[in-house]
């Protein structure tokens, strides 16, 4: 089985497809308890990387953290980072801009949470690929440094 990482976008991100890989899910079950285990085994442990400690809560519901119709992906406002955001997403509204971040190579020995590129490639992606309401832009404000060498304070008003 392929190890897909952070990057890797959804295979089923429409109803139909849905429902064929849900389909298709049933048909490898029927009859085999150890394919049954085994869809189980890898189900939970989807469930789990996924799943965020909103998601964790009583009252949550996929619905409402779906991607919104217009089929555009918004960024999470973590406090004082609205300006930052609607940067963001001007600048990956530019197809040759966004293009050119995903395309650039980005160090690879530099660790991932500390490389400014990384995290806006990360963004992109999301941005690009996910069938989520929000991408949660802390990994990417984290990687914003002062000249201190500071992280980003995002209940700081900076525009």
């Amino acid at each position: 089985m392929e190890n897909h990482d952070e990057l890797c976008p959804p295979k089923c991100k429409h109803d139909e497809t849905r429902q064929h890989a849900f389909d298709l899910l049933c048909e490898l079950v029927t009859g085999s308890n150890e394919n049954c285990m085994v869809v189980i085994e890898l189900l939970f442990e989807q469930l789990q990387a996924t799943a965020s400690n909103s998601e964790k809560t009583w009252n949550y519901s996929p619905k409402f953290a779906q991607k919104s119709s217009c089929g555009y992906v918004g960024l999470k406002n973590l406090g004082a980072t609205c300006y930052m955001n609607s940067i963001m997403q001007q600048f990956f509204m530019i197809p040759s801009f966004r293009a050119g971040i995903l395309s650039a190579k980005a160090s690879e020995t530099a660790d991932t949470d500390s490389t400014l590129l990384q995290q806006l490639q990360i963004m992109f992606s999301y941005l690009q690929e996910s069938v989520r309401k929000a991408y949660d832009t802390y990994p990417f404000c984290n990687s914003y440094k002062d000249f201190d060498g500071n992280p980003m304070n995002v209940a700081v008003q900076m525009d």
